[in-house]
Formats: C-alpha cells, sequence, structure tokens
C-alpha cells in the first residue's frame, strides 16, 4: 500500500487537503500533512514508514526540503519514497485514482503526472499491430529522437507510464506487447508530427523490421570470423556482473567524470569495430550507451547518495534487469549484462573474469573479452560462437592464435541453439548447423586424423627429404603452455604479454608480471620461452596502426619498458627466456631499446640480483622501413621473427581492420615474398636462425613456401600443432626451395596460390 504525505509551509492548508484525501481515499491508504522543514518531513516519514511506500506532495515551494529529508535516510528505504510532481490538490486526487490502478510507488506516480499533464496535451489513443522485437523498439526510439517533442506513452494494459520514449530503457520498462492499446502524447512545436509517425510505426501490421521471430531453428547464419569447421556440444556462457565495495565518495564529482570517460571510451571502442555487415546490431548497443536516462539515474546516485561510480553503475544496471523483468529474454539480459561488465572493467581497473568452463564442446556467449578467451583451452573449446563481437576484435585475434573456428554478429539469432544442442559451426561462411555436409565431414575427420596420427604413430615435424624444422607454438598464457607442453613441443615461440595489459587503466606491477611469467616458465622446464614485450595498439587515435605502439611505445615510457625488462630478467634467471621486440623499424630504435636494457642489466647487478647474463634479443619484422633496414638491423640482433600478418599489411598498405581493404593484405603477394626473403639472405649472413609467426605458418599452402624461401622454424597456435606437423611430413625440401625461386617472379597472390597447388597437389 501507499502512503502519502502532504507537505506545505502553513500547517493549515497541509492538514485541508490531508483530510480531504483522506475522505476519499481507500481507508487502508495512511494520509499524514506535515510542515515544510526537514525535520518535520523527516519525523513524519519514520511514522509512518514500514515497508510501504510513500508518495510525497507539496505547495511547489520546498523541493529542497523534502529532497534533504530524504537523503538522510537510508538507501534501501530513499528507493520507497517519492516526491511528486504534482499540483497539491489536483495531483493529490490524481493520486488517489491511479493508487487505486495498483503498482508501485513509480508507476503509480508517473500514472498521476501524465493525468495532470494530458489535459493540455495532444494525444492518440491506439493498438499495437506490430510484433515488437528489440530491433523494432530500437527503431522506434531512434524514430522518437528525430522529433523535438517531448513524447509520453502509457500502457493501458498494465498501467505502465513513461514520459520520454526516446530511452530505450524506458520502452523496455513498458513492456509494450502486440496488441497493447497505449496512448502516445506529446508536447513541443513538432507534437503533432510525432504523434502521428509513432502511432504509424506501431500500427504497421507486418514485421517489416528487426530479425526473424524463428524459434530453435537451425541453420542460422552469422559473420565468418575465424576460419576451421567444429562440432561439439553448444555451452552457454552467461558472465555476471562483478562483486562491488558499497562505498561511498567524498568527491563526487571526480567520480562523475569517471563514468563519462568510461563511457566515451567503449562508446569509440564499439564504433571503431562497427562496420556494414554488423551496423545494425550495434546500433543497439549504442542506444543503451547514450540513454540518458541511465546517465541521469547514474548522476543521481553519485551526486545524491554519494556512490562511487562503479556502485552507481552496477546498481543502474541491476535496477534495469529488474524492471525488464517481464520483458526480459537471454540476448537482452546478456548485452546488458555485457555492457555493465565493459564499464565497471574501466571503472575498477579490473580485467580478471575467471571463464570456467570444465566441459567440452562449442563455447555460446554474448561476447568475449580478450581476458576471457585467453583463458580457453584449445583442446575443450573447439569452436566459438558469439551474438556481438566483430572479425577484426582482439578477441577474433586471440582465437586465431588458438586455432579455434569462430562466428561472431550472431544477435538474437544465437538463442535459436538450445544448451547441449549437438552442433556444427563452419568458422569459414559463418554457418551454424545440426549436421556436417560432406566438405566439412572430410575437415573434421582430417582433425581427428591428425590427433590419431600424432597420439599412436608419433609424428615429427621432419620433411621428406629428412630436414627437421623447429615447431614452435604461440600462447597467451598459462593455460595455453600446458597445452603446448603436452603437445610435444619443444619451445614456445611467442608470448604476447601485451595480454597482461589488456583493459587496464593501470599498468601491471612487476611483481604481478613476475608471477606471469615464472608460472609459464615453470610449466615448460627450461624449454625456450620468447616474450614479445609491451605492443598495445590505441585504435581511438586517427590512424592506429601507423601510431604510438611496439618499440615506440616503449622508449616513450621507460618506466613502463624497465619494469617489465626487470621482471623478465628476473625471471631469466633460472629460465631459458629470449626478448622479442616489437615493430623495430630503424637502427636508432633498436640501439635506443638496447641501452635500456643494458641500464636495466645493470641496476639489477647493483642490487645483486641474478638475471640470464646473455639473454637473447631479437626483433619482430613487421615493417616495410624494417625490410629496407634488415641488413643493418640483422646485426645487432641474436635472432629474427617475421609476423606475416602484419609484414602483409604494411607491405601491402592495406588495413586488416577495414573490409574494404583487408583482403589486399595478403601475404602470398610477391612483393611480401620478396620481402621474406630478404630477410631471411640477411640471417643467413649473420649466421642467426629466422623463424615466421602469422596465418601464415599455418596454412596448407603457406608452409611450403616459407620453408623454401629458407625460414628455419614455424610458430603456430596449439591449435594447428599437429596439422602443420603433417603438412611438414609431406614437403620435400629441395623440390619447394626450387618452386619458391620461381614464385618470385609471378604477379600477384592469385598466381601464386594457384602455382602452389598445382605443382604441390598431395599437400
Amino acid at each position: 500500500m501507499i502512503s502519502i504525505i502532504i507537505v506545505s509551509e502553513r500547517e493549515k492548508i497541509a492538514a485541508g487537503v490531508a483530510n480531504l484525501v483522506r475522505e476519499i481515499a481507500d481507508p487502508a491508504i495512511e494520509v499524514r500533512s506535515c510542515q515544510s522543514d526537514r525535520h518535520s518531513i523527516l519525523t513524519t516519514i519514520d511514522s509512518i514508514y514500514t515497508e510501504d511506500e510513500v508518495a510525497i506532495l507539496d505547495d511547489g515551494n520546498n523541493k529542497n526540503q523534502i529532497l534533504a529529508a530524504i537523503e538522510l535516510l537510508e538507501d534501501c528505504r530513499q528507493d520507497r519514497v517519492r516526491l511528486c510532481n504534482l499540483p497539491l490538490v489536483e495531483g493529490a486526487i490524481a493520486l488517489i485514482s491511479a493508487i487505486e490502478t495498483g503498482g508501485n510507488i513509480d508507476s503509480i506516480v508517473d500514472r498521476a503526472e501524465l493525468r495532470i499533464l494530458s489535459k493540455n496535451i495532444k494525444q492518440n489513443k491506439l493498438k499495437v499491430e506490430l510484433k515488437l522485437s528489440l530491433n523494432i523498439i530500437a527503431e522506434f526510439v531512434n524514430l522518437a529522437r528525430t522529433f523535438q517533442a517531448k513524447i509520453n506513452l502509457e500502457n493501458l494494459n498494465n498501467h505502465l507510464v513513461i514520459f520520454d520514449a526516446k530511452s530505450i530503457d524506458r520502452l523496455l520498462y513498458l513492456d509494450l506487447k502486440q496488441n497493447d492499446e497505449i496512448i502516445i502524447s506529446a508536447t513541443g512545436f513538432d507534437d503533432t508530427e510525432a504523434i502521428d509517425s509513432l502511432s504509424e510505426f506501431l500500427s504497421r501490421k507486418e514485421l517489416i523490421i528487426g530479425l526473424p521471430q524463428k524459434e530453435k531453428e537451425l541453420p542460422i547464419q552469422g559473420i565468418p570470423a575465424v576460419g576451421g569447421v567444429a562440432s561439439g556440444t553448444a555451452l552457454f556462457y552467461r558472465p555476471l556482473l562483478p562483486e562491488i565495495t558499497a562505498e561511498k565518495t567524498t568527491d563526487p564529482a571526480t567520480e562523475w567524470v569517471k563514468i563519462r570517460e568510461a563511457f566515451a571510451y567503449v562508446k569509440a571502442e564499439i564504433e571503431r569495430i562497427q562496420n556494414e555487415s554488423n551496423r545494425d546490431f550495434f546500433e543497439i548497443y549504442l542506444l543503451f550507451l547514450e540513454d540518458f536516462y541511465w546517465r541521469d539515474r547514474v548522476k543521481k546516485l553519485i551526486f545524491e547518495r554519494k556512490y562511487t561510480a562503479a556502485n552507481a553503475w552496477k546498481t543502474t544496471i541491476e535496477t534495469s534487469l529488474a524492471n525488464y523483468d517481464k520483458a526480459i529474454d537471454p540476448y537482452l539480459e546478456n548485452l546488458i549484462i555485457d555492457l555493465g561488465i565493459r564499464i565497471l572493467r574501466l571503472l575498477q581497473d579490473s580485467n580478471t573474469l575467471n571463464l570456467e568452463i570444465s566441459q567440452s564442446g562449442i563455447l555460446l556467449a554474448y561476447d568475449l573479452s580478450p581476458t576471457e578467451i585467453i583463458q580457453l583451452r584449445s583442446d575443450r573449446i573447439v569452436g566459438i560462437c558469439l551474438a556481438a563481437g566483430s572479425i577484426i576484435s582482439k578477441t577474433v585475434k586471440i582465437a586465431a592464435s588458438k586455432n579455434i573456428p569462430m562466428v561472431v554478429g550472431l544477435g538474437a539469432k544465437l538463442w535459436q541453439i538450445s544448451a547441449n544442442q549437438e552442433i556444427v559451426i563452419d568458422g569459414y561462411t559463418g554457418a551454424i548447423t545440426r549436421e556436417a555436409n560432406e566438405e566439412q565431414l572430410q575437415e573434421l575427420n582430417f582433425k581427428k586424423a591428425l590427433q590419431k596420427n600424432q597420439n599412436e604413430w608419433g609424428l615429427e615435424p621432419t620433411t621428406q627429404d629428412g630436414y627437421r624444422i623447429p615447431l614452435m607454438v604461440n600462447i597467451t598464457g598459462v593455460e595455453d603452455a600446458k597445452h603446448a607442453v603436452e603437445l610435444g613441443t619443444e619451445s614456445i615461440g611467442l608470448f604476447r604479454s601485451e595480454y597482461l595489459f589488456l583493459e587496464r587503466s593501470v599498468y601491471p606491477e612487476e611483481a604481478e608480471q613476475i608471477a606471469v611469467y615464472q608460472a609459464i616458465a615453470e610449466v615448460l622446464k627450461n624449454r625456450p620461452l620468447t616474450i614479445l614485450t609491451l605492443n598495445l595498439i590505441d585504435f581511438k587515435e586517427p590512424n592506429p596502426l601507423l601510431g604510438w605502439h611496439g618499440i615506440r611505445q616503449a622508449l616513450d615510457s621507460p618506466k613502463i619498458f624497465k619494469t617489465q625488462l626487470k621482471a623478465i630478467l628476473k625471471v631469466s634467471a633460472k629460465a631459458n627466456i629470449k626478448i622479442l621486440l616489437p615493430m623495430v623499424s630503424s637502427i636508432r630504435e633498436l640501439k635506443a631499446a638496447k641501452e635500456i636494457i643494458a641500464e636495466v642489466k645493470q641496476e639489477l647487478k647493483a642490487a645483486k640480483i641474478e638475471f640470464g647474463e646473455n639473454i637473447p634479443i631479437g626483433i619482430m619484422v613487421q615493417s616495410c622501413a624494417a625490410i629496407v633496414s634488415i641488413d643493418r638491423l640483422a646485426t645487432e640482433v641474436d635472432f629474427l621473427t617475421i609476423d606475416t600478418d602484419d609484414l602483409a599489411q604494411y607491405i601491402m598498405s592495406a588495413d586488416r581492420t577495414n573490409f574494404r581493404v583487408a583482403h589486399l593484405a595478403d601475404p602470398f603477394e610477391p612483393a611480401v615474398l620478396r620481402s621474406i626473403q630478404k630477410v631471411v639472405i640477411a640471417a643467413r649472413v649473420r649466421g642467426i636462425k629466422i623463424s615466421v609467426c602469422g596465418q601464415m605458418a599455418s596454412d596448407s599452402l603457406g608452409i611450403p613456401v616459407l620453408l623454401g624461401l629458407g625460414i628455419d622454424e614455424l610458430v603456430v597456435s596449439g591449435g594447428a600443432f599437429f596439422k602443420v606437423m603433417k603438412y611438414i611430413d609431406r614437403v620435400n625440401l629441395e623440390e619447394v626451395e626450387n618452386i619458391a625461386k620461381d614464385l618470385l617472379q609471378l604477379e600477384s597472390a592469385i598466381t601464386v596460390k594457384q602455382s602452389i597447388f598445382n605443382r604441390l597437389s598431395g599437400i
């Protein structure tokens, strides 16, 4: 039941209105009056407050005193007390009428306020003919935002009211369904146009926008992200909002800046990964992120209740999920939770979410962060399907490094799959089906055969003419290292340490880095471990791939670089570690980096701390400048590694994150092959080893080309380990060396691939 308090500066007026309300109200409704000072208001609330909700009406002059009194209540009680924006007498009568209809305090007060407001505004009553989906609700919000008028909606079926239809949060709270009767009202110079357009939109009888309204039907189509075919049990992953300490702040302005910066960062990230294939999907996401109602609620919690930014944000998300209780579906729930987690990670400076998947199968989720996907083992999770996701995200890059087939951009269609259903995903086409077709079966059988051959026949990475090719694994963390050892790798060719730094505003301290490097080294038991130093790309830059990352970032941030080097060097005292420097483009950069390494060594010596005195130093060859200067660069290092993905991108001047030109960044282009040859020649002259990482290193056509060009070692994902070993087993080194010479004379990647296929059809 709702209790009512009437407040006025004049005690007789308050008492008189209270008596009037008692005469027309249900006797069960408790009505009190009081004067307008804060003490009287607080005392009156306390005198009638049990578990009931309280509506307060005043004569228009006491808002500050009333809000001050409410702020003195406990948080749980504040949520159940509402100051009404209503005239004293007429508003009280409207409030009594609204109470009779039922509902909670917010819905009752909203209805009463709309009753008063609607007497002087334009409105239209209609029946919702359109079958609603999240996409259609989003389309409605976008249409409402094209008008300047304030637009109100009342759902006559459940008696809920919202005062601004430009908020997707409020539209979902309204819980509109097909055949519901509603009243649309508006105020503003374009109110008539707004009512007419929105009424026409909801009165359409056919579904002309939005996702197909199918349930539990396959096949479904997504966006192919990582090539490969996988079959297995559908395993749904639903993350939970992290626990937040319910702290108060003494500096709400700073907390508000934090939340605004977090919003801006996530918005920029979403806009960066939008493209033509996923634009509609991410526009829904942005509607939530830009929702003024959410922002106002967060701001109120920060400034009025002194919540920290993290506490205010989580409270807002949880309130919305509770409000949508009747309208919620798995897609919407996961979308909101994902947005909540993205913001909370930034506010808490935390990237730790434990992804505990004990079963084997295909992982289905709304989205996965890089720090979550790093925890996956490719021998357990054989495929990934995401409702969100983008083919240019770090998550996809990590899945590719693990050789896990992946499909993204499924949207609500993801929940057409039942938990524990047996499915097949095709990372080449983006299709998800119940059964594999003939071509997919061939690949699945090939994978099984590789595993069987490795386990029972003991394959070795040796060519037909007896040359052993060191086959190394790239990893993203400790779990990958364990899997690599189980596979039988002799060394870790690449550990991208950037994953320790992702989704954090404060970089990891030395002790934290030591713990990670040490844990990996202990798993490897003196097998070589190559650590790529910090290489974070800031995609908010105008041209990020040509921007501030790699060795440039390290040299401009000597404190961060030194902290990482100290951690690596300390662990190298009892571990076989190599340092790999990313994105080195000049002798000047390389020498500057080596000088810093020497300084760190000297500091450790002075402190009498052990480290690997002769720790090998190498560079990742990625840029055009590195190719041009490779003969000089090779004289300064102990080994070389080529990243064929990056090299192709820079040689061909084609941004792999731009879907319009990404196809041009093909490592089979003759210009790229000639660049690789130039690096091999420099390594031979210097007498140092050269390895290759990137997708070409595990490609059936790429492997013979790389070996033919003279590459010593291949760095591949754990998931591709057996496959690459089998491909090496089919190569005759002398034959592919002759073929590689001919390929350098061809004109395009297409002719290169065709030539390899024709001459090595047995691979």
